[in-house]
């Protein structure tokens, strides 16, 4: 899977929270491959895992904060 895939899915996936929650996770991941590097990109997403997990991380917490 490519960068730009991942970003898409995952983009995708998070279409359920508030667009500012949205954007800040999208900059989180994309700072993430940034740092890394190209050269880095494959490992990148072998940490991060897949999207649908990832996605499922941030749904949770925005589920958790809205019932505070």
């Amino acid at each position: 899977m490519s960068r730009t895939k991942y970003m898409r899915q995952l983009e995708s996936l998070l279409q359920n929270i508030p667009d500012t929650e949205r954007e800040e996770a999208l900059q989180y991941y994309n700072e993430y491959f940034n740092d890394a590097g190209p050269e880095n990109e494959q490992n990148v997403i072998e940490a991060l895992g897949n999207p649908a997990t990832v996605s499922y991380t941030h749904l949770r917490a925005h589920e958790t904060s809205a019932h505070l």
